[in-house]
């Protein structure tokens, strides 16, 4: 049978110490924790997975980090801030998916083991020699730089240990670093790295600073909220900032705003473990253990959203919303409502744990009373969130599907006059401060739009509020009758047309000057508006690959036996999501 490992061995064994002093039932809770552990390690096996890189780990982002619109998916791996680390294949097993994209994970593998669990390596820099010469030929057969690869199970195989690739910094990431996920059988939920034994050096307790309070009426939603600011006391405790007692309805939620941080790092990580305890025991809990891909937007109900978009504050808010379905929460008594029979005092207990154990506590003295509430909206129009909701006037259609709304909601709707340079009315929906699970779907009838343009130069945009920037969120592309586009967010909505070109230039060669194999080209491709479509390179007529770095606006290309001795013609053509095209050529001489 395989043991828990001792850093996991000694969080159980710290936990119980704490109960313990507290419950006289701590001896049998010693005895679920541990079965708990040894259970987990045989779950989760122990020493099976080596580490993917080759230099000591530290962590710039945790397992189930509050992200935009998801949890963190992995573990993030700092790599001495550079790019071209090796990246070492956990275990033995083969290439199942080899990913290569602009966006998101920019470069990554998957690797399927023969104990059933995937590893994930993402943001990378460049493949091994072998798996590099396996895509390059895929992408030249098909003519693209991004595509998706799905190798049969003995075509590509990995010994532990072995380099699969170097570090990067490619799609969506924000800095040189390794993205490292393990998955379970058929990769559809991602599993906590740290409950295989990853070693990560943690002796530094989350770090908290605000605590809210949701009154809640008997319907079971919010009505109203105190934060309250807390820092730790003499005995490590934290408690409110020049506050005794605080007063509050008797039936309430609580959340809480703070970070983690590991050894020899000062990112602001994400917190691995948040409780709120009733008579000692805890009642509701988040514990980033594991979070499956299709519940991951739930996030969106599970920190407090308004809080996050009007003043970028993050909370762990341990209330579920009616629609909410997220499994990570060992802990879940009614909904997280926490009644109190008595008025009077009552001291609210909550903990915040790192994975190596390692515990911030919480005591807020409060003052219950039982408070009436008025009608929730009174005569306002409510979506509610199990229905269809649709909004139909004049040729301007918005529809949410059912399960959209995390809760019954007013929704505000005007049409205002137009913009400067928009083609519609300004169509108004929502607050931005009110998530939804499902895009919103926005159409505007052709007949609504001022112009003779055609179709495929006018995009739907949407901003927060008037003055904001507009943004494109495109439209579709199979409907002459109107314009349709999907928005993850309400807010205000029209059309708009996109007539210019993208903008292109070489950075570091000129038309008819030489160039030097050890150099690749660069070149710089942007656009103003509705965002870069398409590209196509081409040398003496024949494709070439060229690959996309968005963040910095750059087309490169490495050499790779397309360019001849001598004089040479590079061309380009960019095309934006309206169909506008840029083509450039460049006389190119290699010695």
């Amino acid at each position: 049978m395989m043991v828990c490992s001792l850093t996991r061995f000694c969080y159980v064994w710290r936990l119980f110490w704490y109960r313990s002093t507290m419950n006289k039932k701590g001896f049998f809770s010693l005895i679920c924790l541990l079965i708990l552990s040894i259970a987990s390690a045989q779950k989760y096996p122990q020493n099976y997975f080596q580490s993917p890189l080759d230099i000591p780990l530290y962590v710039s982002g945790t397992f189930g980090e509050l992200r935009s619109n998801h949890f963190h998916a992995g573990i993030d791996l700092k790599t001495q801030g550079q790019e071209g680390k090796r990246v070492l294949a956990a275990a033995e097993g083969y290439i199942s998916r080899i990913n290569v994209s602009s966006s998101g994970y920019g470069k990554a593998i998957y690797i399927n083991h023969p104990n059933g669990f995937m590893t994930v390596y993402a943001h990378l820099q460049r493949f091994n020699e072998e798996i590099e010469a396996y895509v390059r030929e895929h992408q030249y057969r098909k003519e693209t730089f991004e595509l998706t690869l799905y190798p049969s199970p003995g075509q590509l195989k990995v010994s532990q240990g072995q380099v699969i690739a170097l570090s990067g910094n490619t799609g969506g990431s924000g800095g040189p670093h390794l993205h490292y996920e393990i998955r379970d059988q058929g990769g559809e939920r991602a599993l906590n790295p740290l409950l295989f034994g990853l070693n990560i050096n943690d002796r530094r307790a989350p770090k908290l600073f605000r605590v809210k309070l949701y009154e809640i009426d008997h319907e079971g939603n919010i009505r109203d909220e105190r934060v309250v600011d807390i820092a730790p006391g003499s005995n490590g405790i934290y408690r409110p900032v020049n506050q005794t007692s605080i007063k509050l309805h008797n039936t309430f939620a609580v959340g809480v705003q703070g970070y983690d941080h590991q050894d020899g790092s000062e990112n602001k990580n994400g917190i691995y473990r948040v409780v709120v305890l009733v008579n000692d025991t805890a009642y509701f809990s988040f514990q980033a253990d594991g979070i499956r891909f299709d519940q991951s937007r739930y996030i969106n109900a599970f920190v407090d959203y308004p809080a996050k978009k009007n003043k970028g504050q993050t909370y762990y808010r341990l209330y579920e919303m009616p629609n909410y379905n997220l499994d990570a929460h060992p802990e879940r008594k009614e909904r997280g409502i926490i009644h109190i029979n008595d008025s009077g005092s009552f001291t609210l207990k909550m903990e915040a744990l790192d994975f190596h154990g390692n515990r911030s506590e919480v005591h807020i003295p409060l003052d219950l009373m039982c408070k009436d509430f008025s009608s929730r909206f009174g005569s306002a129009t409510v979506w509610q969130y199990s229905m269809s909701n649709t909004i139909n006037d004049g040729g301007i259609r918005a529809t949410l599907a059912p399960m959209s709304l995390y809760e019954d909601a007013v929704i505000e709707y005007k049409i205002e006059e137009t913009c400067s340079n928009c083609l519609t009315p300004v169509f108004g929906i929502g607050r931005t401060d009110i998530p939804i699970h499902r895009n919103l779907m926005v159409s505007f009838d052709r007949s609504l739009i001022e112009s003779d343009l055609p179709r495929e130069k006018m995009v739907v945009v949407r901003r927060d509020h008037a003055g904001a920037k507009w943004q494109s969120i495109g439209a579709d592309e199979n409907n002459s009758n109107h314009l349709m586009a999907y928005s993850k967010t309400f807010g205000q909505f029209s059309v708009m047309s996109d007539l210019i070109a993208p903008r292109v230039y070489p950075i570091n060669f000129g038309d008819g000057q030489s160039i030097s194999d050890n150099k690749p080209i660069h070149i710089h491709i942007s656009d103003d508006f509705s965002g870069i479509s398409k590209y196509a390179a081409y040398v003496n007529d024949e494709w070439i690959l060229m690959e996309y770095e968005p963040k910095s606006n750059l087309l490169f290309y490495t050499f790779d036996g397309k360019l001849s001795k001598g004089k040479n013609t590079l061309r380009l053509v960019v095309w934006d999501n309206c169909n506008n095209k840029t083509e450039k050529t460049w006389s190119i001489v290699r010695p």
